[in-house]
């Protein structure tokens, strides 16, 4: 189980972190037009915040599709369902990822590594859900217990974030912990 969890968790890590840097190419291009791209990041990450708290409702946003995957290639099979996922929409990460691609094409060059640490802040989880599942029922059952709440507060710490993106104030708020940290924001 264990190998299988990382191999998904591998597959959907080289493709995000593939779909970042592209994001991260495009920002570089369109740097001129940043006063632009991040009224339409924030506005788009107001409106993914928004739909994650459940009030506007976006039909086509719900919708999944599910792969079959074949048991003929075992544990290895797992690394091409971990690039389909990653390619696919799900209603349960979709607005967050898409709020995190909009970061990537307003931070040129950085793309890569803000899907990168997207995918290890996704990715651990599931392995630790994989190598604990029988341990985990009663934190599962909390989870899907509380749901609703979490996709709120979620959605309401985007909105958040696209309020200040949209106002200008993004930059000036995470500066000091990107210099700080070094991080990749």
């Amino acid at each position: 189980m264990l190998l299988t969890t990382i191999l998904f968790v591998v597959g959907f890590s080289i493709i995000f972190t593939l779909l970042g840097s592209a994001f991260g190419v495009v920002g570089v291009f369109l740097k001129s037009y940043r006063g632009l791209t991040q009224i339409v990041a924030g506005a788009m990450i107001v409106a993914m915040g928004v739909f994650l708290t459940g009030l506007l409702k976006i039909p086509f946003l719900y919708r999944e599709f599910k792969l079959r995957p074949s048991r003929r290639f075992g544990s290895w099979g797992a690394l091409p369902l971990g690039m389909a996922f990653a390619v696919g929409w799900t209603p349960c990460i979709g607005p967050i990822l898409a709020s995190v691609y909009m970061l990537a094409l307003n931070s040129p060059g950085k793309g890569a590594s803000l899907l990168f640490v997207y995918s290890l802040g996704l990715g651990i989880p599931f392995i630790l859900s994989g190598v604990l599942f029988g341990r985990l029922t009663r934190t599962f059952d909390w989870f899907k217990r509380n749901s609703e709440v979490i996709h709120r507060a979620s959605g309401a710490i985007l909105i958040i974030i696209g309020v200040l993106m949209l106002t200008g104030r993004w930059g000036a708020l995470v500066a000091p912990l990107q210099r700080f940290f070094s991080l990749p924001i």
